[in-house]
């Protein structure tokens, strides 16, 4: 890569008066990779290390996770409902602010077309980019995401019901359930509430529960920031709709998605697919919501095929 910016190791940068840290790891073509949660760090995802070993990857910190700016403090409180919470300033976290962010990076790094990638929240953050600056991206790949969420419409607890009869679910919710009767500190409401969606995220949780709880528990509120969740769960979550744009993108775009997904409908994919220009899906089996995870060949092999 021409720009050092880009070399391998951490870097420090400031742009849009905020510091974006990231971290510049393996060889082969450049891949920015935008991380979900929101405000959960990469580290925190078995398996993400899975996309050096062909690519030239910049794992970004977004903003207020990890070594980037944490813009709004994190309430020093303890309450039974989090979501109960008015944090002002948290509009810091909107979706758009992430996608203004990385028009900032791309500009200091001098390149004229990334090949851009996310997960989970990061996949909205993408798809708003490559509909905001779609003269940026070459290509976008979008990873256990879609182009809407519809978690007020009944087939979406439908989906989830078989997973939250498991063991593990409820296991978790018991968890969660007595850390709520205490009343949560804001980093174990995320930690916790998170353990027991994943229950229902990963298609074999049990297989990777070790793996997961390795990467999350040891996870402070840098790596698990709190408000960007709260801001996504209390008001995007509600307005999150790419559906409209589909056409303002230019890039080619890759959707890879689990087919035990329960978080987003096939059909949203196939509307994707058929209203974007250039789109194509990788389907993977026996996988949920986080292919580095449960599936990390075939999502290596659907990343490769797509970007050679």
């Amino acid at each position: 890569m021409s720009s050092p910016l880009l070399q391998p190791g951490l870097h420090q940068v400031q742009v849009n008066g905020i510091t974006l840290s990231y971290e510049v790891k393996g060889q082969g073509p450049l891949l920015v990779w935008h991380p979900g949660g929101p405000g959960m760090k990469i580290q925190g995802y078995p398996g993400y290390e899975v996309m050096s070993e062909a690519f030239t990857v910049v794992y970004l910190d977004p903003r207020g996770v990890g070594n980037s700016s944490h813009l709004v403090e994190t309430p020093n409180v303890i309450v039974k409902n989090v979501l109960d919470l008015e944090i002002p300033g948290s509009e810091a976290y909107a979706l758009e602010r992430y996608s203004d962010d990385l028009a900032a990076l791309q500009k200091l790094w001098e390149v004229d077309k990334i090949n851009l990638a996310g997960h989970s929240h990061g996949g909205f953050v993408v798809l708003d980019y490559a509909t905001r600056y779609p003269d940026n991206v070459a290509n976008l790949v979008v990873v256990g995401s879609a182009g809407a969420m519809h978690i007020d419409d009944p087939r979406y607890e439908q989906r989830r019901q078989p997973k939250m009869e498991t063991e593990a679910y409820k296991r978790y919710l018991a968890l969660f359930e007595e850390e709520e009767r205490a009343g949560f500190s804001p980093l174990d409401w995320y930690k916790y509430g998170l353990l027991v969606q994943l229950t229902i995220d990963v298609h074999d949780f049990d297989k990777h529960e070790a793996r997961l709880l390795d990467g999350i528990m040891p996870l402070g509120e840098e790596g698990l920031s709190f408000v960007p969740a709260y801001h996504f769960e209390k008001h995007d979550i509600h307005r999150y709709d790419m559906r409209p744009r589909y056409a303002d993108i230019k890039a080619r775009v890759l959707f890879i998605q689990g087919r035990q997904e329960t978080l987003f409908f096939p059909e949203d994919i196939e509307e994707a697919v058929e209203k974007i220009a250039d789109a194509q899906v990788t389907w993977v089996d026996q996988c949920a919501h986080m292919p580095m995870t449960e599936q990390p060949e075939a999502l290596m092999q659907a990343l490769t095929s797509f970007l050679k």
